[in-house]
């Protein structure tokens, strides 16, 4: 067993890649708070915006597809939104949770979603880039964002 053991610490010593721990420049941290009795309603939307279909291959941006999910979700939050009012307002909590401050819920929900998407793009990124074989071809893909941001 121990023998086994130390074979296996050195493969691992002797693999090509390196472990790789990126700390980004400007963390967010994102708090959604809302009452309890409204969880179902902000459970349905966010199983809507998960919901969506994902493609993975060359041109495909998981940002791009994330924030395709809230126009096809919109009834779902028009619904949820209406409902978590309804709820708010027939148990008298109405005046501690505003219609407003449910929009501002579903807002944020939609913004970390979107999120989400954006920071899977650049984990896809910084592995393939961390990846010897495709190194180059992330390099070049990039540069060429850096030209069109640059425009």
């Amino acid at each position: 067993m121990i023998g086994t053991s130390f074979v296996f610490l050195l493969s691992l010593q002797a693999s090509g890649e390196t472990a790789l721990a990126v700390k980004p420049d400007a963390p967010k941290t994102w708090a959604v708070e809302y009452p309890v009795m409204i969880s179902p309603y902000i459970d349905d939307y966010r199983g809507c915006l998960n919901g969506g279909i994902r493609t993975i291959g060359d041109d495909v941006d998981f940002e791009v597809q994330h924030r395709s999910d809230i126009p096809r979700c919109s009834r779902v939050a028009d619904v949820s939104m209406n409902e978590a009012n309804a709820v708010l307002a027939k148990r008298n909590r109405d005046n501690q949770t505003t219609p407003a401050d449910v929009v501002t819920v579903f807002e944020t929900i939609r913004l970390i979603h979107v999120e989400r998407g954006r920071d899977l793009d650049s984990q896809v990124r910084m592995r393939l880039a961390a990846n010897p074989v495709y190194r180059d071809d992330v390099q070049g893909i990039l540069e060429g964002q850096s030209d069109v941001s640059s425009q």
